[in-house]
């Protein structure tokens, strides 16, 4: 048997049929070099024996056809970091979207008397399945990319060391404090949105707990501006995340929602108020009418108390901001 012939045959079935026959001539010239070689060194004969030790030694077809073929990826080394990009883009959006139906969905469902931990479960496992599909989705996309066009010119482009930008202390983010804001955003959104009545504000009677509404209808016209700023600051926020930095554009995009909730909040602590508590609450024997008056104005005092530390501290981020933004022009 001609050992030799058929190791070479077995490479060549592993190699592309433009350049088998090529390289199981140069395999083979390599091999018989080695033997020789080697029963020259030795001093033995070459038989079998001395040849499936040099086979051996050289590794099987597999190892020795990967060598002479380009690495096999799903995804390009030079494709990854667009394809990285793609993804973070797509599971923010994902995450956002999917959580504010659910949130708008939320309301609806708990009316109809669904039970609240199905529900997140539910929320969960399409927010899941959404992702998986997305990844799933990107992959082929940029695997039909490299099929079609495995040379990716159009990331070759010429780069100029000029454009270049000077890394500045402002331009970096603070990732603790844009989850935090994204957070406290999707649970605003959430609760004053969808459900204010579903807030736990009551008191206990004979027959248990009574929920009752301290929000004015002023309030609610308020709602619509506060999801617009909301919704905006997690698509802001999220983006300053995903790029890893501060622009010039982001930041004054910042620095708007902030002017914007400054004023919203002055037009609330300086308008009707927003919050009364209901006037049966005498009748239910929870207060007589000077305690109630009382209860009343501490109420209100409170909240605009609570909306006045909200004014101060958006300000005070905002002064900021602005203080940033200017340095960083100069």
């Amino acid at each position: 048997m001609d050992y030799i012939k058929s190791y070479t045959n077995e490479v060549g079935r592993r190699l592309p049929s433009k350049t088998r026959g090529d390289i199981e001539k140069e395999l083979s010239s390599i091999l018989m070099d080695m033997v020789e070689d080697r029963a020259s060194s030795t001093g033995k004969e070459i038989d079998d024996a001395l040849i499936k030790d040099i086979l051996k030694e050289y590794g099987s077809p597999d190892q020795v056809a990967a060598r002479y073929l380009p690495e096999r990826y799903l995804i390009s080394p030079k494709m990854f970091p667009l394809f990285w990009m793609v993804i973070r883009i797509a599971a923010v959006v994902l995450i956002i979207v999917i959580t504010l139906a659910f949130g708008l969905k939320l309301g609806q469902d708990i009316d109809a008397g669904k039970n609240l931990a199905m529900l997140f479960l539910e929320y969960t496992t399409g927010m899941l399945q959404a992702l998986i599909q997305a990844l799933g989705t990107i992959v082929l996309v940029f695997y039909m990319i490299q099929r079609f066009s495995p040379s990716q010119d159009f990331l070759d482009k010429s780069w100029d060391p000029n454009s270049l930008e000077e890394v500045k202390e402002s331009s970096k983010v603070n990732r603790g404090d844009l989850i935090g804001t994204i957070v406290f955003a999707l649970i605003g959104l959430t609760v004053f949105a969808f459900f204010p009545d579903k807030l736990p504000f009551g008191y206990t009677s004979d027959q248990g707990w009574v929920s009752i509404n301290v929000f004015t209808t002023t309030f609610f016209r308020y709602i619509p501006v506060f999801s617009i700023l909301w919704i905006a600051e997690l698509f802001l926020n999220a983006y300053v995340l995903f790029r890893n930095e501060w622009g010039y554009t982001t930041r004054i995009m910042d620095i708007v929602l902030e002017v914007a909730s400054v004023v919203l909040l002055l037009i609330m602590i300086t308008g009707p108020s927003v919050v009364q508590l209901p006037t049966n609450l005498i009748p239910a024997g929870i207060f007589n009418e000077t305690a109630f008056t009382t209860v009343q104005k501490s109420f209100e005092s409170g909240m605009d108390v609570a909306l006045g530390i909200a004014l101060v501290v958006t300000a005070v981020k905002t002064g900021k901001n602005i203080y940033t933004l200017v340095n960083e022009i100069k």
